[in-house]
C-alpha cells in the first residue's frame, strides 16, 4: 500500500503523535505494521516542539504476512507484487532469513540446557555404533575415520551414513556391530567438500533409482565447502540453523581438511566448538580426515592423524584404515577409543557396491595367533644372529664394537636399527660397544 501521508513525530522520540494520525494510521501503527518511507521534507516546529516529516510515499507490509509491495521507479510495466529486484523486497527477505536463523539458532542452543533430574537419567551407555566390548561410535561423542586417499573412508562413511539412516536394503549391521537408526523425521546432512563429483558416484553406486524419494526423505547433500567459516560465530550459526531446517541428526564433513587449516589454533578451536555444541544437540558429527603424509604402512597411532591435536582431542572416537591404496583387504585400528580399545579388525571393501565385510572372529584369531608365532620367530631369529655376531667380535669383558657388529649383521650402524632394544651401549661415543642385556 502506498500512501502520501503527512506524519507529526515529537523532536526527543520515534513515536508518532497519535493525536496528529488520522484513523488508518493509528490503526496501522498498532498493528505493528512496518512502515518504510522517503523523506521529502524534514523540518522542526519550534513552537509546538514537533517534527513535521512530509513523505511521498509509505509503504506497509502487505497484509497477508507477505513481502511489501514494490516502490521501486521503473520505466517497463511491471507487476509490483512480484518484482524481484526491488531493494525494499530484498531487504524483507532478508530480514527474515536473519530471524528465522536466530529463532533455530536459539532453539538449538537452548535444547542443550538438561536439568539436573536428565543428568541422572541419561544411560552411562547409549552407543551409536557399536557394543559395550566394542564400541565405535556414542551418543554425545564425534566420530572420525582417517586413512590414505584410496583406503576407503568415503566408502565406510557413506556406509554407516546410510545404515544409520535405515535405507532399505541396509540393515543395521556394519562390521558386526550394531548400528542405532536415526528417529523417523531426521535426516544425514553430508558435506561433500572433497570431490563432490566421485562422492556422488560413489553414494548411487549400491542404489536403485527407486530409492530416489527414500533417500530425499533421509539425506541432504552440501556438494562444495562451506561458504561461511564454521569456526566463526556468523558460520556456526548457519551450520545450527541448518541442522534445524533439515532435522538433522548426523552431520558428516568430508572431509575434514576442506573446512580450514588444520594447525591453526584459533579456527581449531571454532570447530572443535562448533562439534561439541552439535554433539550437545544429540547431533552426530562424524569427519573424514587423512594420515599425515609420512604414514605409508604398518601399525598406526593416534599422532600420525594429519594436523595438530586439536584435530581430534574434542573427539570420542578415531578409527584408523591400516592398508594400500585400492586395497580390498584393509585393517581397522581404533587409535582413540570410547572405553576399553577395540581389538584391529580386518575388513573387504566390495569396490563396486560400496559395501563392506569384517572378516570371521575365528578368522581374526587364527590371524593374530600367526602374526603372533611369526613375531616370537622373527626375535628369536634376531636374537640367534646378534649372539654370533657378539661372539665373534667381543673382548674379555663381552664388549664388542659396534661398528663390527653392525656390518656382521648387514646394516648400516647399530643406532636407531632394529637391533637396539636387544643391546646395551657405552658412552664412548662414535665406537661404543654393545653386549647382550642380561
Amino acid at each position: 500500500m502506498e500512501l502520501d501521508l503527512t506524519a507529526v513525530v515529537p523532536l526527543d522520540g520515534e513515536v508518532p503523535d497519535f493525536a496528529a494520525m488520522n484513523e488508518w494510521q493509528r490503526e496501522h501503527w498498532a498493528e505493528g505494521d512496518r512502515w518504510r518511507l522517503r523523506t521529502l521534507r524534514d523540518w522542526e516546529d519550534s513552537q509546538t516542539g514537533l517534527r513535521v516529516v512530509r513523505t511521498e510515499r509509505y509503504s506497509v507490509q502487505a497484509d497477508d504476512g507477505g513481502p511489501p509491495v514494490c516502490t521501486e521507479v521503473s520505466d517497463r510495466s511491471h507487476d509490483p507484487r512480484q518484482c524481484l529486484g526491488c531493494s525494499r523486497r530484498t531487504a524483507w527477505v532478508a530480514d527474515q532469513v536473519r530471524l528465522e536463523s536466530q529463532a533455530a539458532g536459539l532453539e538449538l542452543a537452548n535444547a542443550a540446557f538438561k536439568s539436573g533430574r536428565e543428568v541422572f537419567e541419561t544411560p552411562p551407555f547409549n552407543p551409536l555404533w557399536g557394543t559395550e566390548d566394542e564400541l565405535l561410535s556414542s551418543v554425545g561423542q564425534g566420530l572420525m575415520i582417517a586413512g590414505r586417499d584410496g583406503t576407503g573412508k568415503t566408502s565406510f562413511g557413506q556406509e554407516y551414513a546410510k545404515r544409520r539412516a535405515g535405507l532399505s536394503g541396509w540393515g543395521p549391521v556394519m562390521w558386526d556391530l550394531p548400528v542405532a537408526v536415526l528417529p523417523r523425521g531426521e535426516r544425514v546432512l553430508y558435506f561433500a567438500m572433497d570431490r563432490p563429483q566421485q562422492a556422488r558416484e560413489a553414494f548411487v553406486r549400491s542404489l536403485s533409482p527407486d530409492q530416489g524419494d527414500e533417500v530425499n526423505e533421509r539425506f541432504v547433500f552440501h556438494e562444495s565447502p562451506p561458504v561461511l567459516d564454521l569456526s566463526g560465530a556468523r558460520g556456526q550459526e548457519w551450520l545450527l540453523e541448518s541442522v534445524a531446517r533439515f532435522e538433522a541428526g548426523m552431520v558428516v564433513f568430508d572431509s575434514r581438511k576442506d573446512l580450514g587449516d588444520t594447525m591453526d589454533t584459533k579456527r581449531l578451536s571454532g570447530i572443535a566448538r562448533m562439534t561439541q555444541m552439535l554433539s550437545g544437540l544429540n547431533v552426530e558429527v562424524v569427519f573424514l580426515h587423512h594420515p599425515v603424509k609420512e604414514y605409508r604402512r604398518g601399525t598406526p597411532a593416534l599422532e600420525q592423524v594429519y594436523g595438530h591435536r586439536e584435530v581430534f582431542s574434542g573427539l570420542g572416537s578415531v578409527l584408523f584404515i591400516e592398508g594400500d591404496p585400492g586395497a580390498r583387504d584393509v585393517r581397522i585400528h581404533q587409535v582413540k577409543p570410547l572405553r576399553k580399545p577395540v581389538t584391529p579388525f580386518q575388513v573387504t571393501l566390495d569396490h563396486a557396491t560400496g559395501t563392506s565385510t569384517r572378516a570371521s572372529r575365528v578368522a581374526e584369531a587364527q590371524a593374530r595367533q600367526l602374526a603372533e608365532q611369526a613375531a616370537r620367530y622373527a626375535d628369536a631369529q634376531r636374537l640367534d644372529r646378534l649372539r654370533q655376531a657378539l661372539g665373534k667380535h667381543a673382548d674379555a669383558e663381552g664388549w664388542a664394537p659396534s661398528g663390527a657388529v653392525a656390518k656382521e649383521l648387514g646394516v648400516e650402524r647399530m643406532s636407531g636399527s632394529e637391533y637396539e632394544d636387544l643391546v646395551a651401549t657405552s658412552a664412548r661415543g662414535r665406537y661404543a660397544k654393545v653386549r647382550l642385556l642380561p
